[in-house]
């Protein structure tokens, strides 16, 4: 027995051995063939459930701690771009865990950093905040330029979004004064990639401020910035042009966001990133949206959404329905806009996702208001005038006090409903967006002499023929009708805003109505 015993212990430590020298060759021989074909990862994505696998059967070897964290970051960022978003986090957390065992500073600040950013690219802000601050300290100390920016840029965004903008700024700049420092020394590729993520956090928060012209300066140098290089790859390149098209969108440029948004897309389908692709549909869907497009809007945002319940990517499936509930209320579908946004709320709430939770309420709000239901609208409304005015979100507290005026105008408030138009036009005002200053000036040419309405309405239709806004062209046209007098202006108007409905599919908002009683259009951003 005593023999036996030895003997099984003997073969046991045999094995063990042969099976650790299997996997350390595996892995050294996996993480150059991935080096070698990062260019082609169509050629790679068929064995990432084995390539996972491998990762986790070799983590728990000491032995082969190195050859495991070679693997991993080689590999970055390609699982998460195949939609492995769970499982890649798991490895980035315990490749960081190793390199932290063995004090491999570098290695564990980058891991941490990716892990912070791809924590933030799912809205999981609380914890993207918790990470990155991990990931920052490490890399400080390492002096590493890469994870430091990327660290930074996920944690200064997560705070803006949880509504610590003051610190986000504060900590923007301070990260940008230790890049610099760190520069001279940098790896080009390295300081590239820190910087882009903090120019992209500078641009997050300039919009959030309302200071759109800067943001979109801000996504210009990084295009500027990456132009030529060959160590940019086409991921990369992709989600510039993707964050370049959401400033160009806040800025009113439509035309110029959609060709962003279709360079986007044709960079992912040429590294087969389909996740991102069907992502940037979504995107372009919204951008079509504000346009008046709403058959290309909802084909885009269905497709994304479709795609999101495919791959379980619940963090973005509740942005997309939330989309398509305004969608369905620029077409006039104001039932099936309640439906969706109450779709839009429940997802949210069941995936954690607090700022689309604040969105659901709002827009459900809003919805509430053209239904009629005004004191229903007047209590979800004033919350959400409160909550976004504590996390510091200009536009969207702009519109949350034009739906308010709305609102009190439907109840009878009227001098409250023309201050809280009036707020919201001096913020509109303040700031370069200009679909905002067009729903403000709609706002308030419902109030006061006709000859002021007209002259709201004038400026706000030149603003809305420029930018290309169906929606707000037809909404003018008709709030114009309702205060012409002459019959024959009055039918024009009348003509020319049915028109654009038809053009729109939008025709829902005519039923019941005339010209002597034509429809409010939906204020949209």
């Amino acid at each position: 027995m005593i023999a036996a015993s030895l003997l099984a212990h003997d073969e046991r430590e045999k094995w063990t051995h042969a099976f650790g020298d299997h996997l350390a060759e595996r892995l050294r021989w996996l993480a150059g063939y991935v080096n070698e074909h990062r260019r082609q990862p169509a050629q790679l994505k068929p064995y990432a459930d084995s390539l996972i696998t491998l990762i986790r059967q070799a983590s728990p070897y000491p032995s082969l701690a190195q050859p495991v964290v070679n693997l991993i970051l080689a590999l970055h960022p390609l699982p998460e771009r195949w939609g492995y978003w769970t499982a890649w986090e798991e490895v980035l957390q315990t490749g960081a865990d190793i390199a932290a065992s063995h004090a491999w500073q570098q290695q564990q600040a980058e891991l941490l950093a990716y892990r912070a950013q791809l924590l933030w690219s799912c809205y999981r802000c609380e914890k993207a905040v918790t990470v990155g601050r991990r990931a920052l300290s490490v890399a400080e100390a390492a002096g590493a330029v890469r994870p430091l920016g990327i660290a930074g840029g996920a944690l200064v965004n997560s705070s803006g979004v949880l509504g610590q903008v003051a610190a986000a700024e504060e900590l923007l700049a301070d990260l940008l004064l230790k890049t610099a420092v760190l520069r001279p020394t940098a790896i080009e590729a390295d300081y590239d990639a820190a910087m882009l993520a903090l120019e992209n956090s500078q641009a997050l928060l300039l919009r959030q401020q309302g200071r759109q012209n800067e943001a979109i300066a801000a996504t210009q140098r990084m295009v500027q910035r990456v132009a030529g290089k060959t160590h940019i790859s086409p991921y990369q390149l992709g989600d510039i042009y993707v964050e370049q098209s959401t400033m160009l969108w806040a800025g009113g440029h439509y035309q110029t966001a959609v060709h962003a948004l279709q360079t986007a897309i044709a960079l992912f389908e040429q590294v087969e990133d389909t996740a991102a692709a069907v992502f940037a549909r979504g995107n372009l869907g919204l951008v079509y949206w504000s346009m008046a497009r709403y058959d290309l809007a909802e084909q885009g945002m269905q497709q994304c959404a479709a795609y999101c319940e495919q791959v379980n990517a619940r963090w973005r499936l509740v942005n997309e329905i939330g989309n398509l509930a305004v969608v369905y209320l620029g077409q006039g579908k104001l039932r099936r806009a309640l439906h969706y946004a109450h779709r839009h709320l429940d997802l949210a709430q069941r995936t954690g996702h607090t700022r689309e939770v604040s969105r659901a309420k709002l827009n459900r709000g809003a919805i509430l208001v053209y239904l009629g239901e005004y004191e229903t609208a007047r209590q979800e409304l004033e919350e959400s005038l409160a909550r976004v005015t504590g996390e510091g979100r200009q536009e969207l507290i702009a519109s949350v006090q034009l739906d308010l005026s709305l609102c009190y105008a439907g109840l009878g408030q009227h001098e409250a409903a023309y201050d809280m138009a009036q707020q919201a036009y001096t913020r509109a005002m303040e700031m370069s967006f200009p679909g905002l200053s067009i729903i403000a000036l709609r706002t308030l040419a419902l109030h006061g002499p006709p000859e002021g309405c007209i002259q709201h309405l004038q400026q706000a239709l030149s603003l809305a023929r420029q930018h290309g806004r169906l929606s707000d062209e037809a909404g003018c046209l008709f709030s114009l009708a309702r205060l012409a007098t002459d019959k024959k202006e009055q039918a024009r108007c009348w003509q020319q805003a049915t028109q654009l409905l038809q053009k729109m599919g939008a025709t829902a908002w005519l039923d019941g109505r005339s010209p002597d009683n034509p429809p409010f259009l939906a204020l949209m951003l």
